[in-house]
């Protein structure tokens, strides 16, 4: 696409498995071209976008760079990078990751744009600082340079905006921004089958462990359904152990990372989606979970919890379920009614969809998006 502006994405870790919300997003993007520009590659890049970490620069000491530009947050090889590129704007996913843009989108004098996500303006300062992450003590230290500096601050939510101007985030430039997924318009209903699907990383805010409580409290009533629980981390362990030790195998499955398809076609094929996140003891919360979205958009009722942003895309009785963070007698309650009522899954789920549709749509919401990127390039 000759003669338009570009855009740097940028994040430091690229191409995470668990991050798909940012490439399409950056990839719904019309009017302009865009650059992923980061510190590695975690993943593959499944775009026709260019993409440019530090280790694709030639020359020794790559590896030291790395570790200079993490300790101190030197420009120095992100500038070496886009020296041929005239770039007009970064956009940032995440805050810790936008105060190491800011000293390039600084020199470059070109606008810098934040997503803030929801741990990233969520999670207690004394929790970044005994981390052990030198990104994250940078940011606990340093947050008020991206504060004042910083361009636009885009918010996943509602929830997640109130959360920012209380963590002095300025106001007049944060608003609320739905990334959206992509809408099939030319969608069929896939048939559902006897699951009931969660999917998360698992790390104490997603709530699994409250998932697995409600499971046995309504474990006779179950009818065949099988639950998956897909996705990795820190608990999972933990999490297999509770499943067994309470006799839950047959019922619950643990699926482990999967490519994003077949998450996909989990999603699309399941009778119900459960997100019965938390707010974790550091202060960590959610933003706005994608896979509500992608199940909202694929007619799968969704059963969350009233936690950061879930609210804003899961209305009570119409398009699923919200209960009370840790309410196990409730969210065993409402699954056991979903499972006995199919028509009335299928009316949620219709409803959801009609709701992802009116608010959620990622072409309309990127044809915002631009707009405010065209604002800030004039404006410098």
């Amino acid at each position: 696409k000759k003669n338009m502006k570009k855009i740097a994405i940028f994040r430091n870790q690229l191409f995470k498995n668990s991050e798909s919300f940012i490439t399409n997003q950056a990839n719904s993007i019309v009017n302009y071209n865009i650059v992923y520009l980061g510190r590695k590659r975690l993943g593959t890049n499944s775009s026709n976008n260019m993409d440019m970490v530090i280790s694709d620069l030639k020359g020794k000491c790559i590896r030291e760079k790395e570790i200079w530009n993490v300790v101190f947050n030197d420009p120095y090889p992100y500038l070496r990078l886009v020296k041929d590129l005239e770039l007009h704007l970064i956009h940032a996913h995440f805050a810790i990751d936008s105060l190491y843009a800011l000293p390039l989108a600084k020199t470059l004098k070109i606008p810098l744009v934040t997503t803030l996500h929801g741990f990233d303006v969520t999670t207690k300062r004394m929790d970044f600082l005994r981390s052990g992450s030198p990104s994250w003590i940078n940011y606990s230290l340093y947050s008020g340079k991206l504060k004042n500096n910083g361009d636009l601050f885009l918010c996943v939510s509602d929830y997640i905006r109130e959360k920012a101007i209380s963590n002095g985030f300025p106001e007049e430039k944060t608003i609320k921004h739905y990334i959206g997924i992509k809408i099939d318009h030319n969608f069929v209903d896939s048939n559902k089958d006897r699951t009931i699907l969660h999917i998360a990383r698992l790390v104490e805010k997603k709530g699994t462990t409250y998932l697995i409580d409600a499971i046995k409290k309504i474990e006779n009533h179950l009818d065949g359904f099988v639950v998956n629980i897909v996705g990795d981390g820190p608990l999972f362990n933990e999490l297999k152990g509770k499943i067994e030790s309470l006799g839950l195998d047959r019922h619950i499955k643990m699926l482990g990372e999967i490519p994003h398809e077949q998450v996909m076609n989990l999603v699309k094929t399941s009778s119900m989606l459960i997100v019965p996140s938390v707010t974790a003891k550091s202060g960590d919360s959610e933003g706005l979970p994608t896979v509500i979205l992608e199940a909202s958009a694929n007619q799968v009722p969704v059963i969350g919890t009233y936690h950061a942003g879930i609210p804003e895309a899961i209305r009570d009785e119409v398009t699923g379920y919200l209960i009370d963070e840790k309410d196990i007698n409730a969210l065993g309650e409402r699954i056991k009614f979903l499972i006995q009522n199919e028509n009335l899954r299928n009316t949620l789920g219709k409803n959801a969809r009609n709701l992802m549709c009116e608010k959620f749509d990622l072409d309309k919401q990127s044809f915002l998006l631009e707009q405010e990127y065209e604002r800030l390039i004039n404006e410098k």
